[in-house]
């Protein structure tokens, strides 16, 4: 599997290099809609390019939540998420799931937590400082939103999803047995002043290797470290 996490601005300095289709296709998006799609063509076109020698988007096909898929004989799966100024996608030849979330002053954040999270999480994040709780809950909702996008369910499967993060487990039933990975963003960008994490399903045989973006080229990132492997059996 190959993650690839980049900026919006380091990517829309790049749009000049898509062809006029796509361009024709963001003609009528507002603003911020037309640079993130923007954004992410640049991304999918390099991607495409560098690991499956591909010079064109393949069709597009979407399952009966919306969750978009390449061509099944392509055997060609990706996932793309964005938050604040970062996007990313994660591609491989299985499923997966992939998301980003920025750090977020949210109102009633105690009554959020009692009301969306399961007991297990609750009383793993109530034990935490309050500065913690909200990164914690910022990291455990892409745990959950990359299991949803892999099973290809969206909200519908939300109630579904128990995270035990004592144990670092959980339960999925419509997911099969996988792990998810979840990183802190600041690990790959020390300078960004938005504090943000990601995280993806893998299966247990899957190697994850990242990717950022340098100008119109790939670099390789090494020795990046997780915070939180959850197993979901």
């Amino acid at each position: 599997m190959q993650v690839i996490i980049s900026t919006l601005d380091s990517l829309l300095a790049s749009v000049d290099s898509l062809p006029q289709s796509d361009h024709e296709v963001a003609r009528d998006f507002q603003s911020k809609k037309k640079m993130t799609f923007l954004a992410s063509r640049v991304l999918l076109r390099l991607a495409l390019k560098s690991f499956y020698a591909l010079d064109e988007v393949p069709s597009l096909s979407f399952g009966s939540h919306g969750k978009p898929y390449f061509d099944p004989d392509l055997s060609l799966f990706f996932n793309f998420s964005h938050s604040g100024n970062y996007i990313g996608a994660a591609f491989g030849s299985t499923e997966m799931g992939f998301d980003i979330e920025c750090v977020k002053d949210r109102k009633n954040f105690q009554g959020l937590c009692k009301k969306v999270l399961t007991d297990p999480e609750k009383n793993y994040i109530f034990k935490l400082s309050e500065k913690d709780q909200r990164e914690f809950f910022t990291l455990l909702w892409t745990v959950r939103e990359s299991l949803l996008k892999d099973s290809g369910l969206g909200l519908v499967g939300l109630s579904r999803l128990c995270i035990d993060p004592e144990r670092n487990c959980g339960a999925a039933p419509d997911n099969p047995i996988l792990c998810v990975h979840s990183y802190n963003i600041a690990s790959l960008f020390p300078s960004s002043f938005e504090k943000a994490f990601f995280s993806l399903t893998a299966r247990v045989s899957d190697k994850i290797e990242f990717f950022t973006i340098e100008g119109i080229t790939l670099k390789k990132l090494n020795n990046i470290q997780t915070e939180r492997i959850i197993k979901i059996n």
